[in-house]
């Protein structure tokens, strides 16, 4: 199948898919059930038309096409992703820098740790606060970049109630990221941070507890897990 009929078929099922109202993942699955049709060279094509409509932001199918390649994750695409990106790019829009930075660390991809440590930095230097889940996808290609660079921005910015309120949101991609490294992550985030700021660390450790705390997460990965990690993370 040439470039242009896989492009039709995405347009097509583009329409179908316009009133789902689900951010479009049902999109995003429908494409890769589209995909395990398709024959090994079909396929490929398929994976350069979609690489094809990141690097153009192609205003429908950019983050739909960045999804699925992040979840089919075909040979090479991070490094494609990889190559496509640039984050001092003024003509990128924000919201795909970040996306784009955020599908490589969740690809795990550690040639583009560069890039992506000095992209979420320049966020957090702007004060950009929904920059935090790439802050905390980065333990996923460098551990000790994300714990100082975590540690320096909570020990800054945690100083009042009002401040931990606008950050307990964020909490939760911190703890699902670090557990995926290594579960010992969060305690050294917490004394990190109380290395610099005391009071800040405490807020910080009160606001990672208060979530570990939750019923529906000692479910998930067990109360036992859970009491270890309570305990590390309030010692």
């Amino acid at each position: 199948m040439d470039r242009e009929r896989i492009l039709q078929k995405l347009r097509e099922l583009d329409i179908a898919h316009r009133d789902d109202g689900d951010g479009g993942y049902a999109l995003v699955d429908t494409i890769k059930d589209w995909a395990e049709t398709l024959d090994s060279g079909s396929r490929k094509s398929l994976w350069d038309v979609l690489l094809e409509l990141i690097s153009t932001q192609d205003p429908t199918l950019w983050g739909v096409s960045l999804e699925v390649l992040l979840r089919e994750n075909p040979d090479k695409a991070a490094t494609q992703l990889n190559h496509l990106i640039n984050l001092n790019n003024n003509n990128r829009s924000t919201e795909w820098k970040d996306q784009v930075c955020l599908a490589l660390l969740r690809l795990r991809h550690k040639a583009s740790r560069g890039n992506c440590f000095n992209h979420i930095h320049r966020a957090l230097e702007d004060k950009r606060r929904n920059a935090l889940p790439l802050l905390a996808a980065l333990c996923q290609v460098d551990a000790e970049a994300c714990l100082n660079l975590s540690a320096t921005y909570f020990g800054s910015v945690l100083i009042s109630d009002e401040s931990v309120q606008k950050h307990r949101g964020y909490i939760p991609a911190f703890i699902r990221n670090f557990l995926e490294v290594d579960a010992h992550l969060l305690r050294r985030l917490v004394e990190r941070t109380k290395a610099g700021n005391v009071s800040s660390g405490n807020k910080l450790a009160a606001l990672i507890d208060e979530y570990l705390a939750r019923p529906a997460f000692a479910h998930e990965i067990g109360q036992e897990k859970v009491t270890a990690l309570r305990a590390e993370v309030r010692s």
